[in-house]
């Protein structure tokens, strides 16, 4: 696994690669790109679940880098923000995705243990450090039924979901905060 960043005149494409090297040394994925408001592009990824045996000791962690657009290369090496942790990410960590509103930034990511959620940290800097949310995960399913919301397993709702995570947040036509994400029946 390893990601790049493509671009394009138009969003139809066609598009071409700026390196054809990945953008991190080792195994990675689920990349997102954030621009802060001083126009800086940072690349935000995470380590991966295919890399463990080859690299155990970064287990599951979400990463952050500024982004050079002009090479599509990182311009620092990546810094770590979080690792998976006991609780609904034991399994793994991933899909990371920012969004700053009122000078904090909100780290989204995804974590899988007997299902898959929605979970967040915030924090003042770009780099961290991230404190994650007391009601994590915000949503999700389990595979014993459950949906999940702050941080609560919820029985009495029937729906068809086994797991729902991996979300993209997005500001919608009435400038409100929305979300997008996965679910699998």
């Amino acid at each position: 696994h390893g990601a790049g960043i493509s671009v394009a005149d138009r969003i139809t494409g066609p598009y071409r690669m700026l390196s054809t090297k990945p953008l991190a040394p080792w195994p990675h994925n689920d990349l997102t790109l954030f621009q802060d408001e001083d126009g800086k592009v940072y690349a935000f990824f995470n380590s991966g679940h295919f890399n463990r045996e080859r690299h155990p000791e970064l287990k599951h962690s979400i990463f952050v880098a500024e982004v050079d657009l002009d090479k599509g290369a990182l311009k620092k090496e990546p810094h770590r923000l979080l690792t998976q942790q006991e609780g609904f990410e034991a399994q793994l960590i991933e899909g990371a995705h920012v969004v700053k509103t009122g000078g904090i930034y909100y780290l989204f990511y995804s974590g899988s243990e007997g299902g898959y959620a929605v979970g967040y940290a915030t924090a003042g800097n770009v780099y961290g450090p991230y404190t994650r949310a007391e009601n994590s995960p915000l949503f999700g399913a389990q595979h014993d039924g459950a949906l999940v919301k702050d941080g609560k397993a919820i029985y009495s709702v029937h729906h068809p979901y086994r797991e729902v995570g991996h979300n993209q947040v997005f500001k919608g036509p009435d400038g409100r905060y929305w979300t997008s994400c996965h679910a699998y029946v």
